[in-house]
């Protein structure tokens, strides 16, 4: 009778190398990203009031900026009146019905009301009636402070 070693089968192994470099890869992208958002926003005086608590923004949310002037951008880009209704009508038609839709209009606390309630009685015709006012928070001072 020979008895020879006891042969250890190897174990199975893999190389997590790989995966934390795509992973650092996404993180990377994901930053950036939310960066270039960022950017598109205009520096507005939002109004001081206490909102919401800020909570995380689909990518589908329509962000409608109303300056002092009047004027309104959307992505950076400038909106005469039917530019809006045009944008707003191709977000009620993406999200399926009025209701669904994401929108949030941040208005320059210094200028009149007026704006204001021109986009609300026009978002209203399109049936609209339920948006978010974008607010700097309570005792926030300066320009575009911690958006809420």
């Amino acid at each position: 009778m020979k008895i020879g070693r006891v042969k250890k089968t190897p174990e199975a192994g893999f190389d997590l190398t790989p995966m934390v470099d795509v992973v650092m890869l996404l993180v990377i992208f994901f930053v950036l990203s939310s960066q270039f958002a960022q950017a598109v926003r205009k520096a507005l005086a939002l109004p001081t009031e206490a909102g919401e608590a800020p909570g995380v923004m689909k990518p589908e949310t329509l962000i409608v900026d109303i300056e002092r002037d009047g004027t309104m951008s959307s992505g950076g880009q400038r909106l005469d009146r039917e530019g809006l209704l045009a944008t707003v009508r191709t977000q009620i038609r993406l999200a399926g019905a009025p209701e669904a839709v994401d929108l949030v209009v941040r208005a320059d606390r210094e200028g009149p009301a007026v704006h204001l309630n021109r986009v609300a009685i026009d978002l209203a015709s399109l049936g609209v009636r339920s948006w978010k006012l974008a607010t700097a928070g309570e005792g926030v001072t300066g320009r575009d402070g911690g958006e809420r």
